[in-house]
């Protein structure tokens, strides 16, 4: 069970817009209920600073596993809905990155047994400037 606030409690607005948050609140709503992203706007279409592409896959794995995704679902999901930061990004290598250990990390793996809990980016972000 993901609550809408879980999104915007993980992306504070320093990071992403307050439209950004909405609409990628929005569309993990439809993801939730296997509706098609590719009919759907991106809910973020630009580089997004601070934040890794192996940040991206986290956040993808914490949310998608949730909701009973396989990995290519998932990456199907980040794909479409962060394409800027995904361009160069191919879902079948996607795939297999989104539980990746190798390097550091904003966002950690929260396993399944565990609560989803929300990051501060901002703090984080500020605390390594």
């Amino acid at each position: 069970p993901i609550k809408s606030s879980a999104a915007s409690d993980v992306y504070k607005r320093q990071v992403l817009t307050p439209e950004e948050i909405d609409n990628l609140v929005y569309s993990i709503q439809l993801f939730a209920i296997n509706y098609e992203l590719n009919q759907q706007p991106a809910a973020v279409n630009r580089a997004i600073h601070h934040i890794s592409t192996l940040d991206l896959h986290h956040f993808g794995w914490n949310i998608g596993k949730r909701l009973k995704k396989d990995n290519t679902g998932i990456a199907h999901f980040l794909k479409t809905q962060f394409p800027v930061v995904f361009k160069n990004s191919t879902e079948a290598s996607m795939k297999k990155k989104l539980k990746s250990e190798d390097g550091r990390f904003m966002i950690d793996i929260i396993e399944l047994d565990k609560e989803l809990s929300p990051v501060n980016l901002n703090k984080i972000i500020h605390s390594q400037a």
